[in-house]
């Protein structure tokens, strides 16, 4: 819709007509930052993160047994598998490295996305406090 003046323009009222305020002015924007959620899902990672350290850990744990015990053939998967990235995937046709191998994956995909959302959370501007529903 216009009104004659091809620099002015009507917008339908309710999100179009919000959208183009807020667009006209970036003193008067209000769009909420969502920090607090923003922040709440970087704990929920970190959360993810730690679980799947231990996770981790305990596989290396397992690892460092079967190197120093008497299964020759498992101290060799084990070592292989703790030292080369072909032997890991190699390796990973049986159970228990087939999972060290998704975790590796789930690795790279959460840390890429965490360190995405950090970014974004440290870069948000304004001090205004979120609105946080009661």
């Amino acid at each position: 819709m216009t009104n004659g003046n091809k620099y002015h323009r009507e917008y339908l009222a309710g999100f179009a007509e919000l959208a183009a305020f807020e667009a006209s002015d970036s003193e008067s924007a209000i769009f909420q930052r969502f920090r607090w959620l923003s922040s709440r899902n970087l704990i929920y990672m970190q959360s993810e993160l730690l679980s799947l350290q231990r996770r981790f850990v305990a596989c290396d744990e397992y690892d460092a047994k079967a190197i120093h015990g008497d299964d020759i053939e498992e101290g060799l998967l084990a070592r292989g598998s703790a030292t080369s990235w072909d032997r890991l995937v190699e390796n990973a046709k049986a159970d228990q490295y087939k999972v060290r191998l998704d975790m590796v994956k789930d690795l790279r995909s959460l840390m890429k996305e965490y360190r995405k959302q950090d970014v974004q959370l440290r870069t948000m501007g304004g001090s205004e406090p979120d609105l946080i529903p009661v």
